[in-house]
């Protein structure tokens, strides 16, 4: 390898990765590097700046390996950015609500948590690929405000289903799939 390839590919603080078929995909706070399984370097999306398809910062990504996209949360711009897997920007979509997780569905829609006080929904809801509000699935309860959980609660288990751990009830491990949430395991703590 030369000098450049190197650097391209030296990958600073990992912060969150996500595996498809045929990449892992890692997110740094500068970007998300590509490589596949043999460990190769393929690419990598860091379009810091206020230009298009730019962002300011990656709060939290997802894949949508059936549609081969990788969508971005800036929280800075509070927009989702989406890249194909081959690092093409593709749009960007206003989310005009905080969000504090996210996670891409497989047809093309987000499911957003927000567990923060303010005017904006304060628990899960879904929006379409052009950031309208689709449905609420359920509310926090303001009883539950002071609580300060860990930060990363969706895990996909296929491309049609999420994986999510609430707020409110630790102890219940929810699935979303077909526009349904249901209650999938209980754990006894």
């Amino acid at each position: 390898r030369d000098e450049s390839d190197v650097l391209e590919s030296y990958v600073y603080w990992v912060e969150d990765l996500r595996c498809t078929d045929d990449y892992i995909f890692i997110k740094s706070r500068d970007g998300i590097y590509a490589f596949d399984y043999q460990g190769k370097f393929v690419r990598t999306i860091r379009k810091i700046g206020r230009g298009r398809g730019e962002y300011l910062e990656i709060k939290k990504f997802d894949i949508q390996e059936r549609l081969r996209q990788i969508s971005i949360y800036d929280l800075q711009t509070a927009s989702i950015y989406v890249y194909s897997f081959d690092g093409v920007f593709i749009k960007k979509i206003p989310v005009s609500q905080y969000i504090c997780e996210f996670a891409a569905l497989s047809n093309g829609h987000y499911l957003l948590y927000n567990y923060e006080d303010g005017p904006q929904i304060k628990g899960l809801f879904e929006i379409d690929g052009d950031g309208k509000y689709v449905k609420t699935l359920f509310e926090i309860p303001e009883y539950y405000k002071h609580i300060y959980p860990n930060q990363n609660f969706f895990n996909h288990i296929s491309d049609d289903v999420v994986s999510f751990m609430s707020l409110e009830d630790k102890d219940i491990i929810y699935h979303y799939t077909n526009d349904s949430l249901y209650s999938a395991y209980k754990i006894n703590t």
